[in-house]
């Protein structure tokens, strides 16, 4: 049994593994500068993001101020009628 056995499986091995480690080698020489550049660029998107957010505050600041009068103005009949 270990004749029959030997030959056949011991030839198809060969082949496989002559074909599979040619592009390994390949696959590990890219992996290193595609992943070099990729951190770089992640940290640039959040501070473009930072940006734009910064100034939409300033502009939703000012509605907000002009609330507070007519809520003032409100209390006062409250306060009047209160004191009815």
């Amino acid at each position: 049994m270990w004749g029959e056995l030997q030959p056949p499986s011991p030839a198809p091995p060969p082949p496989i593994k002559k074909k599979r480690p040619l592009p390994p080698p390949k696959v590990t020489k890219s992996p290193p500068p595609s992943k070099l550049p990729p951190p770089p660029k992640l940290p640039p998107p959040p501070d473009l993001l930072s940006p734009p957010k910064l100034p939409p505050p300033p502009s939703t600041p000012l509605p907000p101020r002009q609330s507070p009068p007519p809520q003032r103005r409100w209390r006062q009949p409250l306060t009047q009628a209160r004191r009815r």
